[in-house]
């Protein structure tokens, strides 16, 4: 039985929030005046929720003489948050770890369900972000937790719809892990291959191309295939499109893209924001995508195919490679924890137009016309491909300054910074935030276990269990000289170089109103890699092609530019 409270919760968060003082009680969880215990539920996704058990367990045995505690009531892959959160006077939770996108939903249902302007029904964390975070001493360390988050994460767990007055952080970012390529280093030595061959897209199309199995061993299950990918789990390749465009693109204008901002600028959008989709980058993207997808370099049933069945070729041998996340060692260590090891990060391959629009062979290659009945798909130079190998190895071993690789390379010192930046570019995985209901009695214990949770000491307890890396960068940097080659490459991908994570949420009103995708051609659920790999059913006579989606998308943003601005009522 948990001790009587000596002190109030209130006044141990006070010292470090600079919260209100209120008075507490001890009393059994249901009770309208339980202040001391943080009933929580948490979505089962990929990474599971061992870390939450343990970590509870741990704030539990730390908090012991003042009496809080955190009780998990529900982990299950839905935990009703959406509907329980509007049923105030009914509703005993106090924590959830839920998807964000339940949010925007919540907040515009706060006054007719609480009855008053201006009230939220989610908790503003903004207090939690500005303090410092709660280590296994119940000590304060570090600067502000926000400090060490990338604001872009935090951005994802405000309000972005149309209401007025709702300024604050809604939620606490969570699982922030990386998406992208990941191999089987045993399987590439086997085949005589180093991680070279993932330094750019064509370098990478070359091997897949030359592992590929040839004749009546493309029909059997069996052949070993260089790709494994999911057919039922249309995000994963989409996760890594973005990556190549935003790598053609660069940061600022992908973010553009993403908020309709055409070259003319933010007062340019409402008259021409459709144009983004002009841009050479999403063409490249959907060229190396429409060719990895080939029908003969993946195993027959592919279409079908779930995450864990195409997993578990990675971690088998039958296939090289997959476009997946971190999840992934959880979700497999199960039956393949001797395995783990075995299968490892790389940093994105850098899409190879990007040395091409650089200029790289010291030529300078126009980009096409934007023309679709005169299109020149291919925009390639050797020589530039050459050099842009060459830089990126230099910039992985990171061994020579940007000015040292210019020499060696022949190129410029700015032609390298651009390489180093864009190598570094990961699809970050941002679906979930903590949320806590405005109205819980057990707010500040909820709170407070949020901090424990970004110390060192929570960090640890989350790595060990999801074998990711947390959303929230360690206050002390981990000796990377310590991590096996799978944890370092995982590490390297998120904490190292210039890494930047890209999201699919935009703030731009148009976007929010009518939820356009990235690629409306594919519609809002399906992405346009579905439709580029059931092409290949077909190969003499392909429905889609990387050309024939990359101008629809062009379409379909025009023709319906003019609605989605009055829906969004900008016109």
């Amino acid at each position: 039985m948990r001790k009587t409270i000596k002190k109030t919760v209130a006044t141990v968060l006070a010292l470090g929030m600079g919260l209100s003082l209120m008075p507490m009680t001890a009393c059994k969880k249901g009770s309208a005046n339980d202040e001391s215990t943080c009933e929580v539920k948490a979505v089962i996704a990929g990474y599971a929720t061992d870390w939450l058990v343990e970590a509870a367990d741990v704030f539990n045995d730390m908090y012991e003489d003042e009496g809080y505690s955190v009780e998990i009531s529900l982990m299950d892959t839905d935990v009703g948050m959406a509907m329980e959160m509007t049923t105030p006077k009914r509703n005993t939770t106090d924590l959830y770890f839920e998807w964000t996108g339940s949010i925007d939903n919540l907040i515009e249902k706060s006054r007719s369900i609480l009855g008053a302007d201006g009230g939220a029904l989610l908790e503003d964390l903004s207090d939690v972000l500005s303090s410092s975070a709660i280590n296994k001493n119940k000590q304060s360390v570090g600067g502000a937790i926000e400090e060490r988050i990338d604001s872009t994460h935090v951005d994802l767990s405000r309000y972005n719809g149309s209401f007025s007055g709702f300024d604050g952080v809604y939620g606490m970012p969570w699982y922030g892990g990386t998406a992208g390529i990941y191999v089987n280093k045993k399987v590439l030595a086997e085949k005589g291959y180093t991680f070279d061959a993932f330094l750019t897209t064509d370098s990478m199309i070359e091997m897949t191309e030359a592992l590929a199995p040839k004749g009546d061993a493309r029909l059997n299950r069996n052949s070993f295939f260089p790709v494994t990918w999911t057919g039922m789990s249309s995000g994963y390749w989409d996760y890594w499109i973005q990556s190549l465009i935003a790598q053609y693109m660069g940061f600022d204008t992908y973010k553009d893209f993403w908020d309709f901002i055409p070259a003319g600028g933010e007062e340019a959008m409402v008259e021409s924001g459709y144009t983004v989709y002009e841009n050479r980058g999403i063409y490249e993207a959907l060229k190396v995508a429409e060719t990895l997808e080939n029908r003969d370099y993946a195993v027959p049933g592919t279409a079908g195919m779930n995450h864990i069945e195409a997993q578990a070729r990675l971690f088998e041998g039958s296939s090289l490679y997959m476009v997946t996340g971190d999840w992934v060692y959880k979700e497999m260590e199960l039956n393949y924890g001797d395995k783990l090891d075995d299968v490892i990060a790389v940093k994105n391959p850098v899409v190879s137009a990007l040395g091409v629009k650089l200029g790289l062979c010291g030529t300078t290659h126009e980009e096409p016309a934007f023309d679709k009945d005169n299109f020149v798909a291919d925009y390639s130079c050797a020589a530039c491909e050459t050099k842009l190998r060459a830089i990126i190895k230099a910039v992985d071993a990171n061994a020579k300054t940007d000015a040292q690789i210019a020499s060696d390379v022949g190129v410029t010192e700015e032609q390298v910074a651009t390489v180093r930046e864009r190598r570094g570019y990961y699809q970050a995985n941002t679906g979930f935030s903590a949320m806590i209901p405005s109205y819980s009695n057990a707010k500040d214990v909820a709170k407070l276990f949020l901090r424990f949770l970004c110390s060192d000491d929570g960090i640890d307890i989350y790595t060990k269990n999801t074998y990711s890396n947390f959303i929230v960068e360690r206050i002390t940097p981990i000796d990377s000289s310590t991590l096996s080659d799978r944890e370092k490459a995982v590490y390297d991908m998120m904490y190292t170089g210039k890494t930047t994570p890209f999201f699919t949420k935009s703030n731009n009103p148009i976007r929010v109103v009518t939820s356009s995708s990235v690629f409306p051609a594919a519609g809002t659920t399906k992405l346009a890699y579905l439709n580029l790999s059931y092409s290949h059913i077909d190969t003499k006579n392909p429905a889609y092609t990387a050309k024939s989606t990359f101008f629809d998308n062009v379409r379909i943003a025009k023709g319906n530019w003019a609605d989605w601005v009055a829906t969004a009522g900008l016109n």
